[in-house]
């Protein structure tokens, strides 16, 4: 493993990430006008819950606007973290780029880093779980945490469709990593990698953490 994923996995792994216009949402074969079409064709955009499922991300009914619009929310804070990581800025330069994406007071996030640091996104959920903005170290996420084991374990699987078709080339790959952390990165068609992230948060409270991150390829 080189340094640098070490860098990374262990900057995941200690829950420090609080959380394009160079990145397209959609497959690049799309033939639908709209990304909100060519979400929901390739199986990405959430469609409305029946009465009896209750699940904004359950198929089986019509796509309803109110979640269309959050996935595509969803959508365009993500494309706006590439766009940032991928500028090619010094951190200094990115951190107080991200800081405008704050929709609340900056927390400092409780590690060694004395950058590290997450703030409220508003609404913005997935898979009906609200996420956070987390930065530190090159790494810029967004963030579900205190979920149960159950709750984290069914959201990363949803995070990794949800996002698949965003990866140039092949899916998601697996990387080793400690027990009870997993890891899954692709890169993106203009450089930086997409990674989704599952690892507990404070295990003792049986309390998970899910990532989705955004981290620099240089």
């Amino acid at each position: 493993m080189t340094r640098r994923s070490s860098r990374w996995e262990a900057t995941l792994a200690l829950a420090a990430l609080a959380s394009a216009a160079s990145c397209r949402a959609t497959p690049a074969d799309c033939k639908f006008d709209s990304t909100e079409r060519c979400l929901w064709e390739a199986g990405v955009a959430a469609p409305e819950p029946t009465p009896s499922e209750g699940d904004p991300d359950s198929p089986g009914g019509p796509v309803n606007p109110g979640v269309i619009a959050e996935q595509a929310e969803l959508d365009q804070t993500l494309t706006q973290m590439v766009s940032i990581i991928g500028a090619g800025l010094e951190w200094p330069f990115v951190d107080q780029r991200a800081r405008r994406m704050c929709r609340g007071e900056l927390v400092p996030a409780t590690t060694t880093s004395s950058d590290a640091w997450s703030c409220a996104t508003g609404k913005l959920r997935i898979h009906n779980q609200p996420l956070a903005l987390e930065a530190r170290d090159g790494v810029l996420s967004l963030s579900a945490v205190d979920m149960s084991d159950a709750e984290s374990a069914e959201l990363f699987e949803f995070a990794q469709r949800r996002f698949a078709g965003w990866c140039a080339g092949d899916s998601f790959m697996r990387f080793e990593a400690e027990p009870l952390q997993e890891f899954y990165r692709c890169s993106l068609p203009d450089g930086p990698y997409l990674v989704v992230a599952r690892f507990p948060r404070e295990l003792e409270a049986r309390a998970w953490q899910v990532s989705i991150a955004i981290l620099d390829a240089g």
